[in-house]
């Protein structure tokens, strides 16, 4: 089985773990897959297999490091999560004291979990819509 013992060798080192998935697309790392997939199925048809499947999952692995650093940090301070959600520093500061932006605390600092923050939907505005005529 050297199909197996030369996909080991080119393997990147694995990322510490792998929430970072949580925060993409559906569709990026399915598109991903795939192409991961069509390379492997090249891999056992050609006649320069390790050579295709290597730079292959070089590009892949590029691509997917080059995902990674475009998202935002999983726990931000409370500056850059301000800025990460463009609002004012109070206003993360009140979320985090009202429960609404979901925080962490590591020995005594504070940090935002982007990971779990998500924009306000239609269902949100209802809802808050509804709070205000009732005076909440």
């Amino acid at each position: 089985m050297s199909d197996i013992r030369d996909l080991d060798r080119v393997r990147p080192a694995p990322w510490p773990d792998e929430s970072w998935l949580d925060t993409t697309s559906g569709e990026e790392v399915e598109r991903l897959r795939r192409q991961l997939a069509d390379a492997v199925r090249q891999r056992s048809t050609s006649q320069e297999p390790s050579a295709l499947l290597t730079s292959e999952v070089r590009r892949l692995a590029g691509e997917v490091a080059a995902m990674k650093a475009a998202l935002p940090p999983l726990l931000a301070t409370i500056p850059d999560a301000a800025r990460v959600l463009e609002v004012s520093i109070s206003t993360v500061r009140r979320g985090i004291r009202d429960g609404s932006i979901p925080y962490r605390r590591i020995g005594h600092s504070v940090r935002v979990d982007l990971s779990r923050c998500h924009g306000i939907d239609a269902d949100d505005v209802a809802q808050l819509a509804r709070a205000a005529r009732n005076g909440r």
